[in-house]
């Protein structure tokens, strides 16, 4: 998941934007398993893992994600509204992006091919071991905050024919950070549901619980209760892969006083890569050995 904290109209910021709401689903708890839970630390053990992998496993699959940012009025109500849509795939770790279209429309050829060269080059890089340049980017990672955050109250909730077990988390003060991105997961208070037959995090929900400030509130200060809600549903049966991502940022963004920001990304259309396959126009094939995870 990438998220830059610079262009404006990205509107996701300093929060997250990448690693997804589903529609709402209907949950059951009356009819959820009554069978004991099962022991926390084996699961959290499982869940991690798993997490870890599909995290890995997401280099083989190349997908469309649509992006809608809103900047929002002093009574929530939309200022300005844009739409990107994006091709976007993962090399060596690190996510890349096409664009396609701005508010509906396909770029222009000159503009088409202007991002074209852009991504051609970053793959290129990538494959050369270069680190990508997103210096201001926020990677927020799953698997990550698991390692960050103290879970209590578990129960189990039925949704969609499924078995979750939901947890609520806290971010913990004790627990040792490693960057920009930790420290924003260290902050962050919410609930997260498992999948108990696939072991893996199906929706996470959550706030900042304090305010949080880059270059002493110069560059950033968003606000206590931002929040934002991320879900990955199973993609053929095969693995789960982020679905939608949606986020509300309240703050003051570099040198925007009183911002409010709302966005929400959408991914679908997942295809799998192969030695078939080439991920964009331009760019070499992904050789078998390149489609295995690390």
């Amino acid at each position: 998941m990438r998220i830059t904290v610079m262009p404006l109209r990205s509107l996701l910021l300093v929060l997250l934007m990448t690693a997804p709401v589903m529609a709402q689903e209907s949950a059951t708890p009356a009819s959820a398993s009554e069978a004991p839970l099962p022991e926390f630390a084996t699961l959290f053990a499982g869940v991690r893992t798993h997490q870890d992998e599909l995290e890995s496993l997401r280099r083989k699959y190349i997908c469309t994600m649509q992006q809608t940012a809103d900047e929002l009025d002093k009574d929530g109500g939309s200022k300005k509204q844009t739409t990107e849509e994006y091709e976007v795939f993962f090399l060596n770790g690190t996510e890349v992006r096409r664009h396609l279209r701005h508010n509906g429309k396909e770029l222009s050829p000159s503009d088409a091919k202007k991002e074209q060269e852009h991504v051609d080059k970053e793959v290129a890089d990538l494959k050369a071991g270069k680190k990508p340049k997103h210096g201001g980017d926020v990677n927020l990672s799953v698997s990550r905050l698991l390692k960050l955050a103290t879970f209590s109250n578990g129960r189990r909730i039925r949704v969609n024919g499924r078995d979750q077990i939901f947890y609520d988390f806290t971010g913990n003060p004790k627990a040792d950070t490693n960057g920009l991105s930790d420290e924003i997961m260290r902050r962050l208070d919410g609930t997260v549901a498992i999948d108990e037959q696939d072991q893996v995090v199906s929706r996470l929900e959550a706030h900042l619980a304090s305010d949080f400030k880059i270059g002493g509130g110069m560059l950033a200060n968003v606000h206590k209760g931002s929040r934002f809600t991320w879900t990955q549903a199973p993609v053929r049966g095969e693995i789960w892969l982020p679905e939608t991502l949606d986020v509300n940022v309240d703050g003051r963004v570099l040198l925007f006083k009183g911002f409010q920001g709302a966005g929400k990304q959408r991914f679908y259309d997942y295809r799998k890569l192969d030695a078939t396959v080439r991920i964009l126009p331009d760019v070499t094939k992904v050789s078998e050995e390149e489609a295995k995870p690390e």
